[in-house]
């Protein structure tokens, strides 16, 4: 590696992208959790914490699919808006100049709900006492903002600061590689970070924009997956369908593969999501009960695989000895117990009453017995927040299928729209059941046709497990 012709540029590309990230990313949830706190509407609130953290859920793939979209040269919304300026359309994703702030603004996109919700916890735990004297000793919210919401959060801060910076060379694969193409080389533009400047009404405004600019590219991609291939590919659609079609739904649901690949997500996370909670709870009750002396080096070695992850060719070698190469099994078997969730679950089974456990096991009743009969019942909201954790990191499982499967049957839909994404042509077998409806679609609008069936399971269930997912967070918080 260190002889490699191209090391110093790597290494500088790597090192920009981890500052940028480190600045401009990580303050931005710090504002949305300050801004969101400070509506005063509770359902206009409820709904903009359900836009800002939607895009948590999708998969690197789907927003990569997504951006492609928004910055196509024919039929992206941007290039749009500058040829109504008067401007020339630009190649985003394929010119060296503007990749890094593409990594960088999808990064943000996709993350920063996430981290707004650590925040708001733990603004929720500052006093509210403090407010009231601040308010009668005349201070305004901007100078209780800055006088009590930002100092109560400094610890949180520092926290997660000193995480991210132990991150500070891991971007994440997924995120840059769907993003890379032979024509972006690494360079880009710093961009500047948006100073907090609102209040009251100016506060509502701001946040109305930001969820627009969160549910405008779904709007967009349902739009051109809507619309005639004459209408995409002459750039006349932006948030509404143009000459109305199911085209290309027709195709994507007359098509074997695609549907080969959803059972295979669908039953990934389904068993999945029940081996993984069956798994961790198993771990995690022990481990959660005082009287289990090896409790301390079950934590250490789970800690283990937190700190000192396994590189790619030795991890190779493991699932190939394990025969685990081209077997489905690879995409549930090794992640059966994820670290951060069996900590949140051992904090959740540690708050459970010692002495309801005692008096079953005094009326006769066996360890496992325990677990199914008393523990599993009473910890439903941990199990259904760990639950949605498990089933969208199954739903949105991309690079271990890359890795590891080479059966294009065992495909999951991720790595089978990545697949379309880097089609330029559909090509179809003329004894298929969707040749007929080839003519009358395009390839864009496949993809995004794809895109919104892929992600539809993920947006539908979402809201309504939403409290769950929220809850699951706080209890990892809890101190047991």
């Amino acid at each position: 590696m260190f002889s490699h012709y191209d090391f110093l540029r790597i290494l500088n590309n790597t090192l920009l992208l981890g500052l940028y990230d480190l600045v401009i990313a990580f303050p931005v949830p710090i504002v949305l959790a300050i801004l969101l706190n400070e509506v005063r509407m509770i359902v206009f609130k409820r709904l903009l914490q359900t836009i800002v953290y939607m895009p948590h859920f999708l998969s690197w793939v789907v927003i990569s699919g997504i951006f492609m979209g928004i910055f196509s040269m024919d039929a992206g919304v941007v290039n749009k808006a500058l040829g109504f300026l008067g401007m020339q359309p630009i190649y985003f994703l394929g010119e060296d100049s503007y990749i890094r702030s593409i990594l960088i603004g999808s990064g943000i996109w996709r993350d920063s709900g996430y981290g707004t919700i650590i925040f708001l916890a733990a603004i929720a735990g500052i006093n509210p006492d403090l407010y009231e004297a601040a308010e009668v000793d005349g201070a305004g919210r901007l100078k209780q903002i800055w006088s009590i919401t930002l100092p109560s959060l400094l610890p949180t801060i520092m926290i997660l600061l000193l995480l991210h910076i132990g991150k500070f060379l891991d971007l994440g694969f997924e995120r840059v590689f769907v993003f890379l193409n032979p024509l972006n080389l690494e360079s880009g533009e710093i961009l500047d970070t948006v100073r907090y400047r609102i209040f009251r009404i100016g506060n509502l405004v701001f946040l109305t924009l930001l969820s627009l600019t969160m549910i405008l590219p779904f709007i967009n991609v349902l739009a051109q997956s809507l619309s005639s291939s004459e209408a995409i590919m002459g750039g006349k659609v932006s948030f509404w369908p143009v000459a109305f079609t199911w085209i290309n739904y027709e195709y994507v649901f007359g098509d074997a593969s695609f549907w080969r690949a959803f059972a295979v997500s669908v039953g990934v996370t389904l068993f999945g999501t029940l081996i993984n909670l069956a798994a961790t709870a198993s771990l995690a009750y022990p481990v959660s009960r005082p009287e289990y002396k090896g409790r301390s080096l079950v934590v250490m070695f789970v800690l283990v695989t937190v700190v000192f992850s396994a590189p790619l060719i030795p991890n190779f070698i493991l699932m190939k000895e394990l025969h685990l190469v081209n077997n489905p099994l690879v995409l549930i078997v090794p992640g059966a117990i994820n670290a951060f969730n069996f900590f949140v679950m051992r904090s959740f089974f540690a708050q459970l009453p010692g002495e309801l456990i005692d008096a079953a096991r005094i009326d006769g009743c066996g360890e496992f017995g325990i677990i199914w009969r008393i523990v599993i019942p009473l910890s439903k909201p941990a199990m259904a927040s760990l639950g949605i954790f498990y089933a969208v990191g199954h739903w949105n499982a991309y690079s271990t299928a890359l890795y590891y499967l080479n059966d294009p049957a065992w495909w999951p839909i991720q790595v089978t729209l990545k697949k379309l994404f880097e089609s330029d042509d559909i090509s179809v077998d003329p004894g298929s059941a969707v040749y007929s409806t080839l003519a009358h679609t395009s390839p864009e609008g496949i993809k995004m046709a794809t895109i919104i069936i892929a992600t539809l399971p993920i947006i539908i269930i979402y809201p309504f497990l939403q409290k769950h997912f929220v809850k699951g967070i706080m209890v990892g918080s809890v101190k047991s």
